[in-house]
């Protein structure tokens, strides 16, 4: 990961990505990551692994206080 990629993810909306509000808590957000990771996992025949890996970082950052 370089700088460029810090970048892009500093301009991406993560509650948007989850669906969810800016004052969603941590319940409702666990939801709808567990939501589209059912919808979007690769492994399945509608799958999609950019969008996946996608939700993946906003939850990881999402759920973490201190980021």
């Amino acid at each position: 990961m370089d700088i460029s990629d810090i970048e892009k993810i500093a301009s991406l909306d993560l509650y948007e990505i989850l669906d969810v509000k800016k004052n969603a808590d941590a319940k409702k957000i666990k939801k709808n990551f567990r939501y589209l990771v059912l919808k979007l996992h690769p492994d399945k025949p509608s799958g999609d692994q950019d969008a996946f890996e996608v939700i993946n970082l906003a939850y990881t950052i999402l759920k973490n206080n201190k980021l």
